[in-house]
């Protein structure tokens, strides 16, 4: 049972141990490995070698063994916590349907529960979110991130796609200095630059300063360039400290400019009754 505290977090071992707990039940982890790779399972005369199947089970039990147990109650960490039965269930059944969501035709239900999960989440977003809004899921927050920055930059410069990065405008990004890597990973893959990323201060809590991101923003307009990204962020990586959208906001509209957040750790604030 994961609740059982008399079992471990972790049963931690070196690499080679481990590979040798699979070698040694016919289950080696090499790719590249052959059934003579494997010790014997039973001794003696006449001793049956394991079948795929049994290997496979107690491939099973070993993971299960040696991995970190997420779910026990002495299990912490700031990033994820004990998986969710429901969800559980729904990844067993989107692994068993084995399809995409590429179409209503090849999906038609998981294509209406996305529709209806994303209305939900703008409805608790709330404001216009809850009368007009449009999205898609993505794997993470650094794909998030990167999404918003190159979507941002075609609203920006849409002649981009057909020009290319050659003579159109020097378009500029800023994310506080607080902000997750992935926003200079974004501005390499996109092109933008990492000259082109304005780390904008933050105060003592980690959140960015309105003041200084204006500032930033009219030094960019007196040098000739376009500003055309503000990646805020709802929890920061260090600090858990959330930007301050209202004042940002204004911000942005007034020079027109993308406001993209990346709530990726602490979005969930919203569906608290509590931290709401």
């Amino acid at each position: 049972s994961l609740d059982d505290r008399r079992e471990p977090v972790v049963r931690l071992m070196s690499p080679g141990s481990l590979q040798a707990e699979f070698r040694d039940i016919g289950a080696p982890l090499p790719l590249s490995a052959t059934p003579s790779d494997s010790a014997p399972t039973s001794a003696g005369a006449g001793a049956q070698e394991t079948t795929a199947a049994e290997a496979l089970e107690r491939a099973v039990d070993l993971v299960l063994k040696y991995q970190v147990r997420t779910g026990h109650p002495l299990f912490f960490n700031q990033l994820y916590a004990r998986a969710d039965p429901v969800a559980i269930a729904a990844d067993w059944v989107v692994s068993a349907t084995n399809t995409n969501s590429f179409t209503f035709e090849v999906s038609p239900v998981y294509t209406l529960m996305e529709a209806e999960a994303l209305a939900k989440i703008a409805a608790v977003i709330g404001g216009d979110f809850a009368e007009k809004h449009d999205g898609i899921f993505v794997p993470g927050g650094s794909i998030s991130n990167l999404y918003a920055m190159h979507v941002a930059r075609h609203w920006a410069d849409p002649e981009l796609i057909t020009r290319g990065a050659a003579g159109g405008p020097r378009c500029v990004a800023y994310t506080s200095d607080q902000a997750h890597y992935s926003f200079l990973k974004s501005a390499r893959v996109i092109g933008l630059g990492t000259d082109n990323l304005v780390a904008v201060q933050s105060d003592e809590h980690g959140r960015m300063l309105p003041e200084a991101l204006e500032a930033a923003i009219q030094r960019t307009k007196d040098q000739g360039g376009k500003p055309f990204f503000v990646g805020a962020t709802a929890g920061t990586t260090v600090l858990g400290a959330y930007d301050p959208f209202d004042s940002i906001g204004p911000i942005c509209r007034r020079h027109g400019v993308w406001h993209h957040v990346d709530a990726c750790w602490g979005g969930g604030g919203p569906f608290s009754e509590k931290h709401r």
